[in-house]
């Protein structure tokens, strides 16, 4: 009897409880290749990650005569599946930070002006002994979207902590008011990078990517001489194992997925440059000028 993972909801996994499940798989592996090791990204993930699901069950019936092929590593076809959903996992959660970030700016003007009219009932309510003076002057110091945030959740705790006619119909700031900027601060703070299904930075989902393009890639070039050695006669191994980058890719062309206007996240967060290429590129028989040599 198998048990649901404690972070998935009850009930069958679906394909992103699937991405999920395989990032957190390749943990090890994601650790155990430094950064500076990594190959540049220049993969677009979403047909990256889509040609090797699809490619797994093509190669499943070689696996027997791959386990016979000396040094080949079966690892590399184990775990082409779970290295591609991971990588699925990470754009996705890269697509939604960068869609949330362009919700910032309309959210920080509606947070800005809320918090204005309730920093101006708190100040009036601290000459009634209602509010706290010190708690006013340390809000006044705030200016970033975390502060934003902040200061929202702050202040909304304290009026809905003072008894319920400073927060009624007829007072500057009402339960609706409160309501909208709690809503506010939990935006602003997902939108920032404050998520808390995922712990890390932008720049770290970044690298996480950059990571698992590499590992990709990697199982995929011991694939294709694999497959190219078992069905030398065929020749079908460019059928077999495509290319993982977009056909008709020109080189120094950035990638789709490029992330673009990420100083509303952070200045932490920052994007990767690469470049798409075509299928002959992938082709690891092709002629090297040190075999030639």
């Amino acid at each position: 009897m198998t048990t649901q993972p404690a972070n998935l909801p009850p009930g069958p996994p679906d394909a992103t409880d699937l991405d999920r499940l395989a990032f957190d798989a390749t943990a090890s592996m994601r650790a155990a290749l430094p950064i500076e090791h990594a190959a540049p990204y220049n993969l677009v993930a979403s047909y990256a990650g889509g040609k090797a699901l699809w490619m797994v069950p093509r190669l499943a019936p070689y696996r027997a005569r791959m386990l016979a092929l000396p040094e080949f590593d079966i690892v590399h076809l184990d775990r082409f599946e779970t290295v591609a959903r991971a990588l699925l996992y990470v754009q996705t959660e890269l697509t939604r930070r960068v869609e949330r970030a362009q919700q910032l700016p309309e959210l920080a003007r509606q947070g800005w002006a809320l918090r204005a009219i309730m920093m101006s009932y708190a100040e009036g309510l601290s000459i009634k002994g209602k509010f706290s003076p010190e708690l006013v002057a340390r809000l006044k110091e705030g200016s970033g979207y975390r502060d934003l945030a902040e200061d929202l959740k702050v202040l909304v705790s304290e009026l809905l902590a003072l008894p319920a006619v400073y927060t009624g119909p007829e007072a500057l700031v009402t339960r609706a008011d409160t309501t909208r900027a709690a809503e506010i601060a939990d935006a602003v703070l997902t939108a920032v990078g404050n998520a808390a299904d995922l712990d890390l930075t932008h720049a770290g989902l970044l690298e996480e990517r950059r990571k698992l393009g590499s590992l990709l890639m990697a199982s995929h070039v011991q694939l294709r001489r694999a497959v190219a050695y078992l069905r030398w006669a065929e020749k079908d191994v460019a059928e077999l194992v495509p290319s993982l980058h977009v056909p008709g890719g020109s080189p120094g062309a950035a990638p789709t997925e490029e992330v673009a206007d990420l100083e509303a996240l952070h200045q932490e967060m920052h994007a990767v440059t690469g470049t798409t290429h075509s299928d002959g590129e992938d082709n690891p028989f092709a002629p090297q000028e040190d075999e030639e040599k």
